[in-house]
């Protein structure tokens, strides 16, 4: 009896120490995770996103163009060899594999593959080519061109043209017109509304940030105004640097 007695007691002592164990690791994890909140004065995750929605609309800006033909857009086609092997290793054993396992839908979908990992886009003066890698991709790679809707032309070379040549496609590019200007503007005023969407959402974190602190006491009222208005300072001085961003790249495009 003496025996299971101290078993016992054994092993509420272990449990005891396991149990303050646990409660010295919960503390070290709510205090890592209130750190971040210390620190009325700290934008740096703010700032931090701010300079990400920036560089993102930059390299969006960068892209328009007020003629010509969106290359990574052809690249990212969609195109659908049906039974036809797309040199991948994805071709027709696996979309009946696949239709094994869940009909000819799922068939179909495995068999879909992007323009740009079977063929190449490469653009020579006023002509987009593409050039395909086998014959047999020629016809599915030309439908998946023709349905989209990007206003392709696709043609094929003359019968004539080398042998080199009948692997490839080309895609005339349209002239810059007052219209496709317009276009392009708008599309410059899009990217700009979602980065400021952006902003907006890095915002809206900052402020509960704030308001946390504000709840748990950690800011009397007018530390929580004045880091409030700081918030607001660098949301604003961002909004303007977008929202010039998107001015300059508009006048380029309109010729201005």
């Amino acid at each position: 009896m003496y025996g299971k007695r101290q078993i016992m007691k054994d092993q509420s002592t272990r449990n005891a120490s396991l149990g303050k164990l646990d409660s010295y690791r919960t503390v070290e994890l709510n205090a890592t995770e209130t750190n971040e909140d210390d620190n009325p004065r700290d934008f740096s995750a703010f700032k931090t996103e701010i300079e990400k929605a920036t560089a993102y609309l930059r390299s969006e800006l960068a892209k328009l163009k007020t003629g010509g033909l969106d290359l990574e857009a052809i690249e990212a086609l969609k195109v659908n060899f049906g039974g036809v092997g797309n040199g991948g290793g994805r071709g027709r054993e696996d979309g009946k594999r696949e239709m094994g396992r869940g009909g000819a839908g799922q068939g179909k979908e495995r068999n879909t593959v992007m323009l740009g990992d079977v063929a190449q886009v490469v653009p020579k003066g006023r002509v987009v080519v593409v050039m395909v890698a086998e014959k047999e991709h020629l016809k599915p790679i030309s439908t998946a061109l023709q349905s989209a809707p990007l206003d392709l032309a696709p043609t094929s070379p003359p019968s004539s043209s080398p042998s080199s040549q009948q692997l490839e496609i080309h895609l005339p590019v349209p002239p810059t017109t007052t219209e496709s200007r317009i276009a392009a503007a708008r599309q410059a005023k899009t990217k700009g509304d979602a980065a400021l969407s952006a902003l907006q959402r890095a915002r809206m974190t900052q402020k509960k940030r704030l308001r946390r602190q504000y709840l748990a006491r950690k800011l009397g009222p007018d530390q929580f105004k004045a880091a409030g208005k700081e918030m607001e300072k660098i949301n604003k001085e961002a909004a303007t640097v977008m929202g010039k961003c998107v001015e300059e790249k508009q006048r380029g495009l309109m010729g201005g």
